[in-house]
Parts: structure tokens; C-alpha cells; sequence
């Protein structure tokens, strides 16, 4: 007589195999939460790497510099988008003229970013002393997906601090 084999799971193949499916679910969402994260951090270095970097080049060559959201006119913009430049502006008129230099530009990936502070909302300027031009304040970074921001603070001598932010961002 002969036999036939029967291919197929057993209950407890497939208890496995479930069990093994839902712990890779259960370790993708921690996962996934800290890439966005370190994506938040990233972004509140960078944006702290490009205020440091317009305070250290208003001082280094007495001159004024500003960091804002360029709209399509080389105007800063009160509307803060992800896009940030930092460039000189000799006749402080917020605003990248052809005598001018762009000194950096950076695109925060998947960041929503609010500043506020005095006036004018458009922009954070330092003089060729390293000061802002009552331009205290403070820059909110959120990302779409975290309930908690970080937030970087500026006094009227330029100096930066990073906190975390306590209240929950707002998202659209």
C-alpha cells in the first residue's frame, strides 16, 4: 500500500508564524517613532548650525546678516516655510539684493516650522555686534507625525538655548 504525503501547516506552524509577525509589527512602530524623532532633532541642529552661523558672520565681519524664509521675490517672508536662508544684508532691508551673498540655504525635510518673536515676524536679523534687532524670540519645530516639538530660543544678544517643547504642536 502505498502512502501520500500531505503538504500544509499545522495549527502550530501557523500559531508561529502569526506570533513571529506580530512582534515585527510591534517593533516597526517604536522604530518608526524615533526616525521621525531623530528627524525632529536633525532639523532644530540644523536650523541651531545655520543662527550660529549668521551671528558668527555678522561678528567675524561686522556686517549685518538675516536668516528667513526667502518667498519668490528674494523678500523674507512672515509666512516661515522649510526653506531657510542666511545672507547678508548690508542696507537691512530684509531682503537678498545683487550685492548681496547667500551664505547657506537648507530645506527641513518633514518639519512644520512657526517662529515667534518681536517684531518683525519675517525674519531673525543680527547686527555687525552679533545682536538681534529685537528680534527675541523663538522657533517652534514640529513634526506632522509627533505630538511634542522642540523648540529653540533666542535672546537680544543672540544667544541660542534648545528645549523641548511642552505644549503639543499644532498640525493643519
Amino acid at each position: 500500500m502505498t502512502t501520500t504525503q500531505q503538504g500544509g501547516a499545522s495549527l502550530l506552524d501557523a500559531l508561529v508564524a502569526l506570533s513571529f509577525l506580530v512582534t515585527l509589527a510591534c517593533l516597526a512602530a517604536p522604530l518608526e517613532q524615533l526616525i521621525e524623532q531623530q528627524q525632529l532633532r536633525a532639523a532644530a541642529s540644523e536650523l541651531t548650525q545655520m543662527t550660529h552661523q549668521a551671528r558668527a558672520y555678522a561678528l567675524s565681519n561686522n556686517t549685518r546678516t538675516t536668516l528667513c524664509y526667502l518667498d519668490q521675490d528674494q523678500r523674507c517672508s512672515s509666512q516661515w516655510q522649510t526653506a531657510i536662508s542666511v545672507f547678508t544684508d548690508s542696507n537691512g532691508n530684509r531682503r537678498l539684493d545683487n550685492q548681496e551673498q547667500l551664505l547657506s540655504f537648507s530645506r527641513l525635510k518633514n518639519i512644520q516650522l512657526i517662529w515667534r518673536g518681536m517684531a518683525p515676524a519675517n525674519s531673525l536679523h543680527f547686527n555687525g555686534n552679533g545682536h538681534t534687532f529685537v528680534s527675541n524670540g523663538t522657533f517652534t519645530l514640529c513634526h506632522p507625525h509627533l505630538t511634542q516639538g522642540r523648540k529653540l530660543i533666542i535672546n537680544r544678544q543672540g544667544r541660542l538655548r534648545s528645549e523641548n517643547s511642552s505644549t503639543p504642536c499644532e498640525h493643519d
